[in-house]
């Protein structure tokens, strides 16, 4: 029997390769539509969601930040509520980026939960 980490690793390099010959919008499109087919109506819609979203901001993520030159600013609360902020480039995004980080650090950000 195959090892299923090995067939997840032939996966996960075939999705990055198939996403690099797509656009931001298209790659978006295919992962919306993948979220539809697969939703199930209860509680794993939200874990099918936020991995899917982590595929969606990610690829967003290199192209318009390490290909372009931008930034990006991704918040994801619980419920899979998330916010972004994207700037065309660094100069426009650090005061920004600076403000956003300032609020973080009062209010001692923590990793809480995680792994239950």
């Amino acid at each position: 029997m195959t090892d299923p980490r090995v067939i997840l690793k032939a996966n996960i390099e075939a999705v990055i390769e198939g996403l690099k010959h797509l656009d931001v919008d298209a790659a978006a499109d295919l992962i919306a539509e993948i979220g539809d087919e697969i939703a199930e109506g209860g509680p794993e819609d939200l874990f099918h969601g936020a991995i899917l979203d982590g595929l969606r901001w990610g690829y967003t993520a290199a192209v318009f930040v390490e290909m372009a030159g931008g930034a990006m600013v991704r918040v994801i609360l619980p419920g899979g509520i998330g916010i972004t902020h994207e700037w065309q480039d660094e100069a426009d995004a650090k005061p920004q980026i600076d403000k956003i980080m300032d609020g973080f650090y009062p209010s001692r950000v923590s990793a809480r939960g995680v792994g239950e």
